[in-house]
């Protein structure tokens, strides 16, 4: 009896700082025992559908519109009333509920997806929280992914929010996870940012899209000058790494104005929003099913009301920026844009005098004007190029992050020359690309890498020098036609989509599949012996035993397969795929519903 409560004493200790130690009291036994009693109505609560969403939004500081929101749970006790985070989420860790609870709020995210989606209303990216229980094995992922297919929502508005700490105790393995939420096609943000000891370590090991900066930034009135050179410092390498940045807990004008003078992408807190309920969200968020425009912030005092279609259109009209090209003649001491990318230059391209005006005017950020002439002198001397990122005047006291590219002009002399460049717009250049990757790289139907990615994929695999064996599997539905004939395009869209999901429960997530056309696959499979892709190919053809059961529908199928070896079979993508097709014409001589390795 001593020895227990001696236990639950250091367990205190571990989980509050504030404990160096910690003796046995009545009032430790009494708190462990109503946690151990909350934590047994979880389940109950679950199937009561207590358990309620809420959602936080994001707002971008590049125009103030709401482009996102931060899914959190709320639990709507019947004798307590509504609890918050705080009030079971550690419990629930501590009790090993915690995964169950992540699943559920990713599900309903799915679900509110979709209505929005029937409903024809523009879709926000949400983010979600995961526990490092989650994190044990990436297992789950697939689960999320199928979830995804089930409800017809795109993984790409869902990303996954893990905490810095979560990353130190498994670093190789967070690793890993990540990798395999952009294979499936999901975001990942790195939570916290700034709360931990190596955080910049971190964005050299992982390839998040976002990192959030801890509230800590803005509310430590002691650090005050140094807290906001070290915010600036981790924005510029943020927009250098093309990461985009949120900063949480913001809930004053002050910091919303500095941080859009400081250039971050988006803004989460209470000075915008606090977490809403569902249904309080749409009314919010939405206008005529578009994300809203914010009112300007010099309106913003107090809580914000819907503004009229004239605040909308002032908050739209912002100068064309994405790519601009110009010219500074040094001796002559004049520059030439292309365009008036900048409300500063008041609609001009031709400045005299231009050296006073860089550094006089708002044109580029008071911390970085320095860095700019630096840079051009450099430009000056030597005969390179030279790039970098600084702030520029955008609009309304919005400043964004600009890659600079500058050189001497051929057959111009050091010193007194003329030095050209361009200036790109990062945010606009990385939304539209985020968005166009994401089209370009993926199937619309199955969700899987298409034909020409995966033909791009596998010819730099072949070309790198890590590779020493691998395999080219190609895959034919049998008969595919006939089920399409007979039940409809739409259950023969679904089959494919369900087909996609099985050979990707087959595979490793370092094994890439590709849908190649029609109802063919393929998959590349690296550093494979012969008898691990025998092993995988009968798992192949078993799982194609598995008939699809939909809507009182069960349909059988069955495929032809070929595979090829590399290096034995050919060293170059095209060789290889002919190699697996001439297999799988083999395949299907033999009379279907079976795998055939080629050989000569």
């Amino acid at each position: 009896d001593m020895q227990e409560k001696a236990n639950l004493a250091r367990k205190r200790k571990k989980g509050d700082q504030r404990y160096r130690y910690s003796f046995y009291d009545e009032e430790l036994q009494q708190k462990l025992l109503e946690e151990k009693d909350l934590m047994g109505m979880v389940e109950g609560a679950v199937r009561k559908g207590e358990f309620v969403v809420y959602l936080q939004p994001k707002v971008r500081l590049a125009d103030q519109r709401i482009v996102g929101a931060e899914a959190l749970i709320r639990w709507n006790h019947p004798e307590r009333g509504l609890l918050a985070p705080a009030d079971f989420i550690p419990a629930a860790e501590r009790h090993h509920q915690i995964c169950r609870l992540d699943r559920l709020v990713f599900e309903e995210i799915c679900r509110i997806l979709a209505r929005w989606k029937q409903e024809g209303r523009e879709l926000p990216a949400i983010s979600v929280n995961l526990s490092r229980q989650n994190l044990e094995s990436s297992a789950f992922l697939r689960e999320y992914r199928e979830l995804c297919l089930r409800y017809e929502v795109s993984p790409s508005l869902i990303e996954f929010e893990l905490t810095e700490t979560i990353l130190f105790e498994n670093p190789k393995g967070v690793r890993a996870c990540i990798d395999e939420m952009h294979a499936l096609g999901f975001q990942c943000s790195l939570d916290d940012f700034g709360a931990g000891f190596s955080s910049l370590g971190l964005l050299n090991d992982l390839d998040v899209d976002t990192i959030k900066l801890d509230r800590s930034f803005f509310w430590n009135k002691r650090s005050g000058q140094r807290s906001l050179r070290i915010v600036e410092a981790i924005l510029k390498l943020a927009a250098q790494l093309h990461i985009r940045t949120v900063a949480e807990g913001i809930d004053d004008a002050g910091q919303v104005a500095y941080l859009r003078r400081a250039a971050c992408d988006l803004v989460q807190g209470f000075f915008f929003f606090k977490p809403m309920p569902v249904e309080e969200f749409e009314a919010t968020a939405f206008e005529e099913g578009r994300l809203r425009y914010m009112p300007p912030l010099d309106k913003m005092s107090a809580p914000l009301e819907r503004e009229g279609p004239e605040d909308l259109l002032h908050m739209e009209e912002q100068p064309n920026s994405g790519l601009v090209a110009f010219s500074y003649d040094v001796k002559r001491d004049r520059a030439v844009f292309s365009a008036p990318f900048s409300p500063v230059m008041e609609g001009r391209c031709d400045f005299q005098a231009a050296s006073a005006f860089f550094r006089k005017s708002e044109l580029i950020h008071d911390s970085d004007r320095e860095d700019f002439f630096r840079v051009l002198e450099r430009c000056r001397r030597e005969d390179i190029w030279v790039e970098t990122t600084l702030r520029f005047y955008m609009s309304q006291g919005r400043y964004e992050w600009l890659e600079l590219y500058i050189s001497r002009e051929q057959g111009s002399s050091g010193g007194n020359g003329v030095v050209t460049g361009v200036l790109s717009n990062m945010g606009e250049w990385r939304a539209e690309l985020d968005k166009w990757r994401e089209k370009a790289d993926r199937d619309e139907l199955t969700g899987l890498y298409n034909r020409a990615f995966f033909e791009r994929w596998v010819t730099r695999k072949l070309e790198s020098a890590d590779l020493e064996r691998g395999s080219l599997i190609f895959i034919d539905v049998d008969n595919f036609k006939e089920i399409n004939d007979r039940y409809g395009h739409l259950a023969g869209d679904e089959i494919l989509r369900f087909i996609a999901q099985k050979i990707l429960g087959v595979f490793r997530r370092t094994d890439v599949v590709a849908r190649y056309g029609g109802d063919e696959y393929v998959i590349f499979v690296s550093s494979v012996s012969r008898e691990i892709l025998t092993t995988r190919l009968n798992q192949l053809c078993g799982m194609f035993q598995e008939p699809y059961r939909g809507d009182n529908l069960t349909i059988y199928m069955s495929a032809s397969i070929g595979a090829s070896y590399y290096p034995d079979d050919g060293q170059d993508f095209r060789m290889l795929l002919e190699k697996a097709d001439q297999a799988l014409y083999e395949a299907k001589r033999r009379g279907k519903n079976q795998y055939v390795i080629y050989e000569d």
